[in-house]
């Protein structure tokens, strides 16, 4: 009986002792798991630039209210309610094409979502005018667009935090509150995710391609590190191997080094414009020069092109810059008082300017837009008046900008 005692003592510690093995052991494959795992991730590609095709989604004027006393609607924002009542804002999904880099933590490192990384446009986690580094309630609630895994319905989706579906909002929806989703996939990896056959919500169903590029740029092993001239930077910079970012040449801006800055600025001669709504016209007398707004010595660029703004605004009471907003460049008239001849000010606002939220729930709006474009430049294109309605047929106008020194036009031939 002593003995039989005596191996059930002994069994128990061994059990405990194997189960201790175990426990430790898969502990620390699940340590070095998680460290090959982010290891990994910063071996891929970690920025992107998302271009989505011209579709929109009529959600502020239907899915929004006030006092929410109308089945099927939600409380938005109070900044959302702004102006949509009147102006007949629509979510133009164009405006989120941007640069979407990898999600980190305060420490710099890379979150995980269902084991895979989630990209968020520019960088940022609101949008919004910045005044004394900090955003007035108005202009608050402007997320971006965001790129992710859904593990329930077993795709790669994009979404805007506070924006569904559904006629009432919930942010535990079971479908990770898509806006646009790609096919059933398992792929780890964005940049292994095909561009055709999403599909896009705009109050029905539609299929778009969202087209993606990898902004990481690698030098070619055959390439010198010192001298070349990487094909990522089109060319027109260095890949700081580093950094995985290309150090453009002068004149060059961008991801890839892909915009020519150098007509430094910009002419435009008289345009008219409408002064109210019975669409009286006014003739607006511009001076014709622009000046490239720039941070820190280097162009300032919003949705990777430079901005620029008039030397001397024609409008009272207003700052006009001309600026690309994802799929067009537009004209745009800023009224806010904190940004009248002050430029510092203007280069902190438009660190954060976004086409949607801007238009929306700021005193600005936008007069003029040209044709459908993914050029670098504004010149030599068509322009319309802006229009919310893109059912509308675009009504031209006689804005047109030229480069003051036609000759710095050459060096964006090289």
């Amino acid at each position: 009986m002593e003995y039989r005692d005596s191996n059930r003592k002994y069994g128990g510690k061994r059990a405990v002792f194997v189960f201790l093995l175990i426990f430790l052991y898969a502990s620390w494959s699940g340590l070095k798991f998680q460290q090959w795992k982010g290891e990994y991730f910063k071996a891929k590609c970690q920025k992107f630039q998302i271009s989505f095709e011209e579709k929109t989604y009529d959600f502020f004027n239907i899915k929004c209210c006030k006092e929410c006393k109308y089945y099927g609607k939600k409380t938005c924002p109070v900044s959302w309610n702004s102006k949509s009542n009147q102006d007949k804002d629509v979510l133009q999904y164009q405006s989120f094409n941007d640069n979407y880099g990898a999600e980190k933590d305060d420490s710099g490192e890379l979150i995980f979502i269902n084991d895979r990384l989630a990209y968020r446009q520019r960088d940022l986690s609101s949008f919004g005018p910045v005044t004394n580094n900090t955003r007035s309630d108005k202009e608050k609630g402007s997320p971006p667009g965001r790129i992710s895994y859904c593990k329930v319905i077993g795709a790669w989706v994009f979404s805007i935090d506070g924006i569904g579906k559904m006629t009432k909002y919930d942010k535990d929806a079971k479908d990770c509150n898509w806006l646009m989703k790609s096919k059933k996939t398992k792929a780890y990896l964005l940049e292994d995710v095909p561009e055709e056959n999403w599909e896009v919500w705009t109050g029905t169903l539609d299929e778009v391609k969202v087209d993606k590029t990898c902004l990481t740029c690698k030098p070619p092993e055959n390439e010198k590190k010192d001298d070349a001239k990487s094909v990522r930077c089109t060319y027109h910079g260095k890949c700081d191997d580093q950094k995985k970012e290309c150090e453009c040449d002068k004149n060059w801006m961008g991801a890839q080094c892909e915009t020519c800055t150098a007509c430094s600025s910009l002419e435009i001669g008289n345009f008219t414009k409408n002064i109210d709504a019975d669409n009286k016209t006014q003739v607006v007398e511009s001076d014709g020069r622009t000046k490239m707004l720039t941070s820190k010595g280097n162009p300032l660029k919003v949705y990777g092109r430079p901005v620029h703004v008039l030397n001397r605004s024609p409008m009272k009471d207003s700052v006009l810059v001309i600026l690309y907003t994802g799929s067009r460049y537009m004209l745009w008239s800023f009224s806010q008082t904190y940004l009248l001849n002050n430029e510092a000010a203007l280069i902190n606002y438009m660190k954060t300017f976004h086409s949607t939220w801007d238009d929306l729930v700021t005193e600005s709006e936008p007069l003029f837009e040209s044709e459908l474009t993914k050029d670098h430049s504004p010149i030599n294109l068509d322009w319309f008046v802006y229009t919310k309605d893109r059912y509308d047929s675009p009504t031209a106008t006689d804005f047109s900008i030229n480069c003051v020194n036609k000759t710095q036009l050459d060096e964006c031939k090289t």
